[in-house]
């Protein structure tokens, strides 16, 4: 560590005292940051006092700094204007977050954090033209936060009144309804039907198994690779 100067090294005391200082503070770093933080907020109103005072006084010279100023940094200026509309944006984000769930954006960041990101219920990031993040859902019983949900989700939850017994009924119907739908035009059920024309087709290099495309509902026997998209190629193989 950088010794201290002495007296007897410089002629002056004015001399010592200022290679004293500047030597005294390379030392001690965080104690001048300390010092200066206390000034700064000992004296915060009689400093902004006197900003305010000087811009009263000299209006028009201010006002012809701070144009000098942006015309020789453009880009200084357009990173200003960026950092005050993701401020305003953020602190009008956090003020929603604590008027209607009580949470601060820090905590919906890490909600959000903690998701990966992704809506809890479809594991997707899918913003609308209006909603651009994920949304806080919420018990409105008891105002309990449930998770975080894309906007889809979670208005699909509050369509469904947030009732499991209903959303099972939903869930029934649907399956009810490809159940009864996966029949073929011939009338037999998709993995009948997809092995009496897997027989029909010649086996090539003498393959067990082959690429086929079948209609537009193939439930009751579903390959895995399934994605409920009309028209799934599925590998079936053959008895």
């Amino acid at each position: 560590m950088k010794e201290l100067p002495k007296r007897k090294d410089f002629p002056t005391g004015k001399e010592y005292r200022a290679a004293y200082s500047k030597a005294w503070a390379e030392k001690f770093p965080e104690k001048v940051r300390e010092a200066k933080r206390k000034t700064r907020i000992k004296h915060r109103e009689a400093n902004a006092a006197r900003r305010r005072a000087f811009r009263a006084a000299n209006r028009a010279k201010v006002d012809a700094w701070k144009r000098a100023w942006e015309a020789a940094n453009p880009e200084l200026v357009s990173m200003q204007r960026v950092r005050r509309r993701i401020k305003a944006m953020n602190a009008s984000i956090n003020g929603g977050l604590r008027l209607n769930y009580g949470i601060t954006l820090e905590r919906f960041n890490e909600m959000n954090e903690a998701q990966g990101g992704v809506c809890a219920i479809c594991l997707q990031n899918r913003p609308t033209s209006r909603i651009k993040r994920l949304v806080v859902d919420h018990d409105h019983k008891t105002g309990g936060i449930r998770g975080l949900l894309c906007h889809r989700c979670n208005c699909g939850l509050g369509y469904f009144a947030d009732d499991v017994n209903l959303i099972r009924r939903a869930i029934d119907y649907l399956e009810r309804y490809i159940r009864e739908h996966s029949a073929n035009s011939t009338g037999r059920i998709g993995a009948d039907y997809v092995r009496d024309v897997l027989a029909a087709v010649p086996k090539e290099g003498g393959e067990e198994g082959r690429e086929v495309r079948v209609g537009p509902y193939f439930s009751g026997a579903l390959p895995e690779n399934h994605n409920g998209s009309s028209g799934v190629a599925a590998r079936v193989d053959v008895a």
